[in-house]
């Protein structure tokens, strides 16, 4: 019962909302993870490498420096359901859109996100000619020198892929983990259609369940 108690806690104490505050005029961004210390990685590297998605969080990185940006935890919760929800309290009480790095008003999603068009063309302007040419990344990469040369997808594989599934042109799921041959799951639907499915957020959705299953079992046992 003790090693139960110390795993669940272990749990608990990486599931929870945090801050990325500026410590020069105190503004903030706020978000919510189930895993805070890869989280909190994550965000630094991408700053540091300068492919983080938040502009308004990437710009004020580049005025201050990244020394003056500081990663804290806000709330601990238990409840993995509660996340997005005591997220959003947050996001709320600090007025983190208008006074801080936010994005969204809602938590856990972008939508209601509308760029300007001067915005959308400026995106149009950065594609063109990105790809065409000696610039695509499979140029002049034919024959042996291709990286699926002698590989075959399986019959599996080649069945998903000739159906009219509406995610065959991703690669990644919406986590962002890789369709790759090992980490893709197939599943018939009652409508007949095979769909596929990312293992990695399977196997995340089971240990998730599976705490929250263990923490019920030491309730009623107590």
């Amino acid at each position: 019962m003790k090693q139960e108690r110390i795993c669940y806690n272990m749990f608990v104490m990486l599931m929870g909302i945090y801050q990325i505050q500026n410590l020069v005029n105190g503004k903030c961004y706020v978000g919510s993870s189930s895993n805070l210390p890869k989280r909190e990685k994550q965000h630094f590297n991408k700053f540091k490498n300068g492919k983080h998605k938040n502009v308004k969080l990437k710009n004020a990185i580049k005025k201050y420096g990244i020394e003056n940006f500081e990663f804290s935890v806000l709330e601990y919760v238990e409840n993995i359901d509660n996340l997005v929800k005591i997220e959003q309290y947050y996001i709320d009480a600090f007025d983190a859109v208008k006074n801080g790095y936010n994005v969204c008003l809602m938590a856990g999603n972008t939508l209601g996100i509308k760029h300007t068009e001067e915005a959308n063309r400026q995106k149009s302007e950065r594609q063109k000619g990105k790809y065409t040419g000696d610039k695509h990344p499979m140029y002049g990469r034919s024959g042996k020198l291709n990286p699926f040369y002698g590989k075959n997808h399986t019959e599996e594989m080649k069945l998903t892929l000739r159906l009219n599934n509406r995610n065959t042109d991703k690669t990644h799921c919406i986590m962002g983990h890789e369709f790759t041959e090992e980490n893709t799951i197939f599943q018939t639907r009652k409508n007949g259609k095979i769909y596929r499915n990312c293992r990695e957020c399977r196997r995340i959705n089971d240990r998730k369940r599976y705490a929250i299953a263990k923490k019920k079992k030491m309730v009623e046992y107590e």
